[in-house]
């Protein structure tokens, strides 16, 4: 409803994503689709949600790579730097 919001709201999960290992930025969508599409999730989305990754989070191809090159970028930065 707010596309101008969307970087800022999908930063989180993104880090998240990476955090957890996700190092190709080519999986990221299917993350999110499969978050919406797994039989037995631990945490299940909300109907709406479950729709909203699978119709509109593949529109956000584009910056959701956009944002997981930069918070990669970044997270690899700060981690060489902590050694």
């Amino acid at each position: 409803m707010r596309p101008h919001l969307a970087r800022d709201l999908i930063v989180h999960p993104i880090e998240a994503m990476i955090a957890g290992g996700l190092e190709d930025e080519n999986e990221i969508i299917g993350q999110g689709v499969a978050c919406a599409t797994k039989a037995d999730p631990y945490v299940e989305p909300t109907s709406a949600g479950k729709r909203w990754l699978c119709e509109q989070w593949p529109l956000l191809e584009n910056l959701a790579v956009e944002v997981f090159r930069e918070k990669y970028r970044e997270l690899s930065q700060a981690g060489s730097s902590n050694k």
